[in-house]
Parts: structure tokens; C-alpha cells; sequence
């Protein structure tokens, strides 16, 4: 009897360990939003800055062959998020996010970044100019 209790405490605390660390928001992964303590408005914007909590939005995306390989297709954020999207591509390129027009030359082979904040409420193409190709969209909740 005591070698079953024994079982059963030891299973419980594995089982608790194992949902604290998958719903601890301090693990975030690639597209997912976590919080971050970061000034939530820059020293040079005319206002003092303050520091409160933000949310960071970090999404990872493949190019290949002017195809998106892997990553989302979608990328949800709320308007406020600040939002780095971490792109590589098998060839040279320049990349454009729409309603942003945010332009990032791409080099083949490199990893290359884009980050800002999601002012703007909506839903926004990030396309290849070479050939015009969607590569994923930024849907951006309002408030």
C-alpha cells in the first residue's frame, strides 16, 4: 500500500512540474507573445518614457524558392504588440510589409529582421517584390 501512495505522490508532482513549466509565460517560443519589461514609449518621441508591461511578438519564417517553408502564415498580434519578425531566404530578395511599408533587403542564406511596433489595426500583406508573392499576413487586433 505505502509503495502505490509513494506512486501516485511522485506522479503528481511530475505531472504539476510538467504544467507550470508549459504555462509559465516566461518560456516564450517563436510566435507566440510573452511579456516584456520594456519602456512602452521611446525617449526621443517627445513623451517621457515609461516602463510598463509590453508584449512582445517574435515570429520565424523560411523562404524557399519564394515560398513560405515554415513558419505562420498568419501572424496575430495586438495593436501595441511590438512585433520582430525574423525572416531567412534561400535567395536575394526585398521583402515588404504592406500598410507598414516597412522594406528589408534579403541575403541569401542570412537571417535579417524586422521589428516594430503594431500601431495600425488590421490585416497586412508581407510580400516578395521580386515576383509579388505573399509570403504571410499581420493581422493586428484592435484594442
Amino acid at each position: 500500500m505505502n509503495q502505490r501512495l509513494l506512486v501516485f505522490f511522485v506522479a503528481s508532482i511530475l505531472i504539476l512540474l510538467g504544467l507550470w513549466v508549459a504555462l509559465n509565460p516566461r518560456h516564450s517560443t517563436p510566435g507566440t507573445i510573452a511579456p516584456d519589461n520594456t519602456p512602452a514609449v521611446s525617449a526621443d518621441s517627445g513623451y517621457a518614457a515609461s516602463y510598463s508591461a509590453t508584449k512582445v511578438a517574435i515570429f520565424e519564417l523560411d523562404i524557399v524558392g519564394g515560398k513560405l517553408a515554415s513558419g505562420p502564415s498568419q501572424m496575430i498580434v495586438n495593436k501595441g504588440d511590438d512585433v520582430i519578425i525574423r525572416v531567412r531566404s534561400n535567395f536575394g530578395d526585398e521583402l515588404h510589409l504592406h500598410g507598414y511599408d516597412i522594406k528589408q533587403a534579403l541575403v541569401a542564406g542570412q537571417q535579417h529582421q524586422l521589428q516594430f511596433e503594431a500601431r495600425y489595426a488590421g490585416h497586412f500583406e508581407l510580400e516578395l517584390h521580386s515576383n509579388h508573392s505573399p509570403v504571410s499576413i499581420l493581422a493586428v487586433m484592435p484594442d
